[in-house]
C-alpha cells in the first residue's frame, strides 16, 4: 500500500460558452508582451502556476488526454501551407512548456501524460512513486470546434493542479493506492462514474470522496481529511 496527501487544489473551470471571456481574464494576468505569444491552454495552465508557484526543487506531472486541441485545428487549417508555430503549439506538453516560459521559473523535472482511461491512474502511480518532497500535478484539457463535435476533443475547457506530498500539511485528501485486480478502468463517486481527465477533474470539483479503478495502475482511494471549498 502506498500513500499520500494531497494539499492546495486549484480548479479552474469547466468552461464552455464563457471560455474566451475567462481565458481573456486570465492573460491580463501575464506581463503583455508574453501573453499575446500564449495559447488559450497556456493561459489556463500559466493561471495554475500562478495560484500554485512550484518550487524549484519540485517535479510537474502534467496529464492531458487532448492537448491543445484548438492549436491542432488551427495546424490543420494551415495546409497546404503548414504553419511551424500552430504545429509547435500542438504539441502535446507544448502548452506547459508555455507556461514555465511565461512565468520564467526553471523546472528540475517534467513529466508529460496523454491517454484514456489509464491517464489518471499512470499519473497518480507515478507522482505517488516519486522521490521529491513536493510534487506539484495538474491535468488539464481544452475545447475545441469539429473536434469536439467529432468526439476527438474536450467538450470544455478546465485545469486542476495539486500539490502531493508524503506528509500531511494541512491536506485536503489522503490518497492510498491499493495493488490487485481491477475489473475496469473508472472513476467511482456517489454521482457515479466516467473516466479520464473529465472524471477526475468533476471528482475533484465536486469536493466528496471517490476512486479511481485503474486495471494497469492500481485502486486509488481519495479520503477527505477536512471540510472547505477547493
Amino acid at each position: 500500500m502506498i500513500e499520500c496527501y494531497i494539499q492546495e487544489p486549484c480548479v479552474l473551470g469547466p468552461f464552455t460558452t464563457d471560455a474566451d471571456a475567462r481565458i481573456a481574464d486570465f492573460r491580463k494576468a501575464l506581463p503583455a508582451g508574453r501573453a499575446r505569444r500564449l495559447t488559450a491552454m497556456a493561459v489556463l495552465l500559466s493561471e495554475v502556476l500562478r495560484r500554485l508557484p512550484h518550487e524549484e526543487d519540485e517535479p510537474v506531472y502534467f496529464g492531458s488526454t487532448y492537448g491543445d486541441t484548438p492549436s491542432l485545428e488551427k495546424y490543420l487549417a494551415s495546409f497546404p501551407h503548414a504553419s511551424p508555430m500552430s504545429f509547435q503549439n500542438s504539441i502535446h506538453p507544448g502548452p506547459l512548456v508555455q507556461a514555465f516560459v511565461a512565468r520564467g521559473r526553471p523546472v528540475p523535472a517534467f513529466l508529460p501524460f496523454a491517454g484514456g482511461r489509464e491517464i489518471i491512474g499512470s499519473l497518480l502511480l507515478s507522482a505517488m512513486t516519486a522521490s521529491a518532497a513536493t510534487r506539484l500535478c495538474i491535468v488539464a484539457e481544452t475545447q475545441a470546434t469539429w473536434m469536439t463535435q467529432a468526439s476527438i476533443a474536450s467538450g470544455a475547457t478546465f485545469a486542476l493542479g495539486f500539490r502531493m506530498t508524503e506528509a500531511p500539511r494541512n491536506p485536503r485528501f489522503r490518497v492510498v493506492r491499493a495493488s490487485g485486480n481491477v475489473e475496469a478502468s473508472s472513476i467511482a463517486r456517489e454521482s457515479g462514474a466516467n473516466e479520464g481527465t473529465e472524471g477526475f477533474f468533476q471528482a475533484m470539483a465536486e469536493e466528496v470522496e471517490f476512486r479511481v479503478h485503474s486495471e494497469a495502475y492500481g485502486d486509488f482511494r481519495f479520503q477527505r481529511c477536512c471540510p472547505g471549498p477547493i
